[in-house]
């Protein structure tokens, strides 16, 4: 399973509400999906829950959902924010 600091989520669940007023969907159960983005790359979108998905929430409501194609290569990592909280990155924990 991946873990996802505090600071993270809360930077997360500010990506979501911006994507979210982006597009105009209140859809409250819209998230964030980590998955393959290209070839060895990660990729942070707007999504709504799949099967299998890891779940990540924030306040009660999900704020990532980790494909479950990529759940066991990212499982003992962390995500974190760094420098001015603006930058998400994952680390090995």
């Amino acid at each position: 399973m991946i873990n996802v600091t505090e600071r993270a989520k809360e930077r997360l669940s500010e990506l979501k509400a911006q994507k979210l007023a982006e597009t105009n969907s209140t859809d409250a159960n819209v998230g964030l999906r980590l998955d393959q983005a290209s070839p060895g790359q990660l990729g942070i979108f707007p999504d709504a829950e799949r099967e299998g998905d890891e779940v990540v929430e924030h306040q009660g409501a999900p704020v990532l959902f980790v494909a479950a194609s990529i759940a066991q290569a990212v499982s003992g990592t962390t995500i974190d924010c760094e420098g001015d909280g603006n930058q998400l990155v994952i680390r090995k924990s």
